[in-house]
């Protein structure tokens, strides 16, 4: 019988890898954005004569090649998750099926799937604002200030939303693991570390 620690121990990776990747890249920080605006009126230059500077388009350009080349990162461990978690129900459903009161692990796998919509959606979301790449050419240049200015950061957000979503479902996950695991072992303390022992369940 596949054991379900190995599983959720991969979740937990891939689903950690995602959010480290997402608070690495996606924290933008408001002043570097903030510099490629006219700092007397909060807003993009427009005259000739207050053209942004070489600096400012290329800090931009910058944030907007690291946030596609991140969200094509983050898009394939999000679909390493959800194969994932089938992996962990189809194994939870075994743990079940060999008398195992697996109560918690399914309520916390429950949990932490109701929080992939949402995480996924914002991943939607900026992936649909870097694909229409507004304030930016087909390879990534600077051709209106304001709104590559707004790209980064709405995209930003959004990713930081996912990196939020994620980073909570796989701490509750964890600890619901952690928690289980122990209560298996001092249940059966002759059984293997990691081989989770019979519960009895509650009197209905």
């Amino acid at each position: 019988m596949k054991n379900i620690f190995p599983l959720v121990k991969k979740i937990l990776i891939g689903a950690s890898s995602v959010t480290l990747l997402a608070g690495a890249v996606f924290l933008v920080p408001s002043g570097l954005v903030q510099a490629a605006v006219s700092p007397q009126t909060g807003t993009p230059p427009t005259s000739p004569s207050t053209t942004p500077s070489a600096q400012q388009t290329a800090r931009l350009e910058n944030l907007y090649q690291r946030e596609l080349k991140a969200l094509a990162a983050q898009g394939t461990r999000l679909n390493n998750v959800d194969a994932l978690v089938v992996k962990a129900q189809d194994a939870i459903n075994r743990l079940k099926a060999n008398g195992k009161n697996v109560v918690p692990l399914q309520t916390a796998l429950d949990d932490f799937n109701a929080t992939l919509p949402s995480a996924e959606a914002a991943h939607a979301s900026a992936q649909m604002i870097l694909d229409a790449h507004a304030g930016f050419d087909a390879n990534g240049k600077v051709t209106n200030l304001n709104q590559a200015r707004q790209t980064v950061l709405t995209a930003g957000q959004d990713l930081r939303a996912a990196h939020r979503i994620l980073t909570n479902a796989v701490r509750d996950l964890r600890r619901v693991v952690r928690i289980y695991r122990h209560a298996a072992a001092g249940s059966n303390p002759a059984a293997p570390a990691g081989t989770p022992a019979a519960t009895p369940t509650p009197d209905a």
